[in-house]
């Protein structure tokens, strides 16, 4: 079972101030990774303030508040706003942009021991993250429906452990939900979902991912990416 961590990054990152910008009801539909759709085909992002996208000011790149622990490697994404550190066996990685179906702009990484097999079903350990502008009125309701959308395939094929609990760091608040024996009972396998909203509530981002395997330290590697994750959005 993961716990939610209490390292800190080692330093602030300071967050663009945007005009008021926007996170657009309906579905997601991220770019096809290695030939097959990313699971799930549709995640269902809630409202979360207003109803024009904006787009990503990428002005601001990002830079890893620290250097990774050994085992781990940092990761940027394509327009160099988001960076998270996942283990070094998580070799497959797709880091480009998409649009949702509203026309939002999402920044995103993708990163897997295999990117196939993790969106097909529980064989593979893997994270996604994505970030995009986020109106400042965005409510608590707003997130829990987000989260509630992004892990709605979780909730369905695993064992619901903590649902839609409290998240908070130095950095980011939002929800929080972990999941065991996704797949069936004796798994082993866990998966989680985060949504947050930056203090400068600038910008909202999500972190989603499973461990498929419990001899990889499920713990060291939930700690590691809450502790990473990061946009200058």
């Amino acid at each position: 079972m993961f716990r939610t961590p209490t390292l800190l990054r080692a330093t602030l990152v300071v967050a663009v101030g945007l005009s008021a910008a926007t996170l657009l009801s309906g579905c997601i539909s991220p770019v096809a990774i290695g030939g097959a759709t990313p699971r799930p085909t549709s995640t269902g992002f809630a409202s979360v303030g207003g109803d024009t996208p904006a787009p990503i000011n990428t002005g601001n790149p990002v830079a890893p508040t620290s250097a990774p622990t050994d085992g781990y490697v940092s990761i940027q994404d394509d327009l160099k706003v988001l960076a998270v550190a996942v283990p070094v066996t998580w070799t497959d990685i797709n880091t480009a942009p998409f649009d949702d179906k509203s026309g939002q702009q999402w920044a995103s990484i993708a990163a897997a021991t295999n990117l196939d097999d993790y969106f097909a079903g529980w064989t593979a350990s893997g994270v996604e993250v994505g970030a995009a502008p986020v109106n400042a009125s965005s409510t608590d309701a707003d997130l829990t429906a987000f989260l509630t959308s992004l892990s709605d395939y979780l909730t369905a094929g695993c064992t619901v452990d903590k649902a839609a609990g409290a998240y908070t760091d130095p950095y980011y608040s939002g929800f929080e939900s972990i999941f065991e024996d996704c797949g069936g009972s004796g798994s082993g396998v866990e998966g989680f979902a985060i949504v947050a909203v930056n203090t400068d509530r600038t910008h909202v981002i999500y972190v989603r991912g499973q461990i498929a395997d419990p001899s990889e330290n499920p713990g060291d590697i939930f700690s590691n990416i809450t502790n990473s994750f990061q946009a200058t959005i």
